[in-house]
Formats: structure tokens, sequence, C-alpha cells
């Protein structure tokens, strides 16, 4: 997903930051915006730990275009989700 995330000739083009320690986990961040089904992805987090096995988290902040549909268009809704191995997280709405 990385290579994907930062690929010149790919279609997303983001950029990476400086990665950071979490606990246990190595975070590396992304700066990117993309459309991703009905969302647009604007910054990806991919967490991983170094215990063999152990499976990657993802977080991203998105947006929806569909929030303007319920009187949000003056204000931009970010939602900052959590995607893992066994599903998928809502963390936060923002505002």
């Amino acid at each position: 997903m990385a290579k994907a995330l930062v690929d010149p000739n790919g279609s997303i083009k983001g950029t990476e930051r400086e990665p950071f320690a979490v606990g246990a986990y190595r975070v590396r961040g992304f700066e990117a915006q993309f459309p991703n089904g009905p969302f647009v992805r604007r910054l990806v987090f991919l967490l991983t730990k170094d215990v063999p096995f152990a499976p990657p988290t993802t977080v991203m902040l998105s947006s929806d275009p569909m929030t303007a549909l319920i009187g949000k268009a003056d204000d931009e809704v970010l939602f900052l989700d959590e995607y893992f191995c066994g599903g998928h997280a809502t963390l936060e709405q923002i505002p």
C-alpha cells in the first residue's frame, strides 16, 4: 500500500512524512488526496509492529461529499477511521 500511495507514475501521487513510533507501533504517514469509493482520503497512516505475524492497521482521515446533503455544506466534515484485518471502525467525526 505504501508504494501505491507515493508512486510518481500512479494515480495518487501522495507524499510520505517522517515515520514515528507510538508505543509498540511504527507509524508511516502519507498526505494524499484521492477518491476511494464515496470518500475522499486525505491522510493515511500505516501502523505496524515488530512482532512476527502482527497484522497491520490503517488509519485514514477522509471526507464524504454526501455530508453536504445533510446540511453540512458550510463546514467540511472529516472522519477518522481505523481499518484492521477484522473490519473497520469510525473513531471520530470532525466537527
